[in-house]
C-alpha cells in the first residue's frame, strides 16, 4: 500500500512540474518580444562581427524551437532603426536556416517564412537547401530546378517571390565554392535568363557584405572593386550595380556623394553604378516618400543619376513592401518633371512582378490617382 501511495505522489508530482513547465513555456511562447529583442540587442555588444553574427545565429536557432517565426518577426521589427541596419538582415537569414533545417523543404519553409528587414529569411531558406544539398549533388541541375519546382506554380508566390529565391542561391553558391565569385557567377549563368541577375546579386551580396558566420574571407572592402573588370563582359554591369550599392554605404548612406564615385567608372558602366546607388537608397528606418526626396541629390551629377536613382530605388521600395503600390506611390510623388511618367511606368512594371494568383496590374495602379499617371502604372502590363 505504501509503495502504491509513494507511486501515486510520485506521478502526482511529475504531473504538476510538466504542467507548470508546459504553461510556463506556453506563455512564453506568445511573448517573446522581450527575450528575443533583448538577447539581439546584447549579441550587438559583442566584440566583433564574428562575434556578433556567432551570437545572433544562436538567437535565431534557440528562437526558432520555442516562437512562432510572426511574433520573433514582430520582436525584431519593434527594435529601433539603428539597432536594425545590418543585422536584422542577418539574422533573418540565420532564421531561414533554421526553417528550411526544420521542414528540410524550401516550399515549407517559404509559406512560414517573414518578409522583415529585406526578406533576409527567404534568403536563408535557399542558401541553406544549397549549402545542404550542393555540397553532394549536381549543383548545376539544383539550382535550375529547386526554385520553379517548390514555388512555381503556388497560388501565394508571386515571380517577385520566386526572386528571392534565386537570390538566396546566389549567397549559397558562396559558400560551397568556398568564396569563388567567378565559379558562382558561372553557375548562376546556367539559370533562365530573367533570374541570372538574381542569383548574381546574392553571389554579389555575399562577396561584398558577408554574413559574419559564413566562408572565411568572404567580405571585401567597400570601395574596391577592381576585381569587377576580371569577370566575364555580361556579368560587368551587375558588379558595377553592386559597386553602386557599396557606394552608397561607403558615403555614409549619401546618395550625391555615391554618385560621384560612379563617375569615376567608365562611361558604359555608370549608368548601372546609379542604380545600385539607388538599390540602397530606401530603408526600413526611413519613410518611402523620404527616399524619394534623398534621391534628388543626384541631380547635382546629372539627370541620368536621378533617372537611375529613381530605378533602383523603386524596385527595392516595392520588394520590401512585397508587392505593395502605397509606398510605390509616396515615392513617385515625390518626382517632378518628365521623369514623374518616367517613375510611373516603372512602378507598373515592377508591380506586375508581384502579381499573385487573382491579382491584376489594374488593381494595384488604382491606388494612383491621377488617370494619366495611373495609365502609365498600367501600360506595363
Amino acid at each position: 500500500m505504501k509503495r502504491v501511495l509513494l507511486f501515486l505522489s510520485i506521478c502526482t508530482s511529475f504531473l504538476v512540474v510538466y504542467f507548470l513547465y508546459t504553461s510556463y513555456f506556453s506563455a512564453t511562447a506568445k511573448v517573446p518580444a522581450s527575450s528575443v529583442k533583448s538577447t539581439y540587442v546584447a549579441c550587438l555588444s559583442e566584440n566583433g562581427d564574428e562575434a556578433i553574427g556567432a551570437c545572433l545565429s544562436t538567437l535565431a536557432a534557440d528562437a526558432y524551437t520555442q516562437y512562432p517565426v510572426g511574433d520573433i518577426a514582430a520582436a525584431l521589427d519593434s527594435l529601433l532603426p539603428e539597432q536594425k541596419n545590418r543585422w536584422c538582415h542577418e539574422t533573418m537569414h540565420y532564421l531561414g536556416w533554421e526553417a528550411y533545417n526544420a521542414e528540410e523543404s524550401v516550399g515549407k519553409a517559404f509559406l512560414d517564412a517573414s518578409e522583415l528587414c529585406d526578406s533576409g529569411m527567404y534568403h536563408g531558406i535557399t542558401e541553406e537547401y544549397l549549402r545542404k544539398e550542393g555540397l553532394e549533388g549536381n549543383v548545376g541541375e539544383l539550382i535550375t530546378t529547386v526554385c520553379t519546382e517548390a514555388l512555381g506554380t503556388h497560388p501565394d508566390f508571386s515571380a517577385g517571390t520566386l526572386s528571392l529565391c534565386y537570390h538566396g542561391l546566389g549567397h549559397g553558391l558562396m559558400y560551397i565554392t568556398t568564396s569563388d565569385l567567378k565559379k558562382s557567377l558561372d553557375y548562376c549563368d546556367l539559370l533562365e535568363a530573367g533570374q541570372v541577375g538574381n542569383c548574381y546579386g546574392g553571389a554579389f551580396m555575399e562577396h561584398t557584405a558577408s554574413k559574419a558566420v559564413g566562408p572565411a574571407h568572404n567580405q571585401k572592402s567597400l570601395d574596391d572593386f577592381s576585381y569587377c573588370l576580371e569577370l566575364r563582359e555580361h556579368q560587368k554591369d551587375d558588379c558595377f550595380s553592386r559597386q553602386g550599392s557599396n557606394n552608397f554605404s561607403f558615403t555614409g548612406g549619401k546618395v550625391g556623394p555615391a554618385m560621384e564615385l560612379c563617375l569615376q567608372l567608365d562611361p558604359q558602366y555608370q549608368y548601372t553604378c546609379f542604380v545600385g546607388v539607388g538599390t540602397n537608397n530606401p530603408a526600413p528606418s526611413k519613410t518611402h516618400k523620404q527616399a524619394g526626396i534623398d534621391c534628388k541629390a543626384a541631380q547635382d551629377v546629372s539627370m541620368l543619376a536621378y533617372e537611375g536613382c529613381i530605378e533602383g530605388s523603386l524596385g527595392f521600395v516595392i520588394q520590401l513592401d512585397r508587392g505593395r503600390a502605397d509606398g510605390a506611390f509616396d515615392f513617385c510623388n515625390t518626382v517632378v518633371g518628365d521623369l514623374r511618367d518616367t517613375c510611373f511606368i516603372n512602378m507598373g512594371g515592377t508591380l506586375e512582378n508581384w502579381l499573385r494568383d487573382g491579382e491584376t496590374l489594374a488593381g494595384a495602379c488604382s491606388i494612383v490617382p491621377d488617370p494619366h499617371e495611373r495609365a502609365l502604372c498600367q501600360s506595363a502590363g
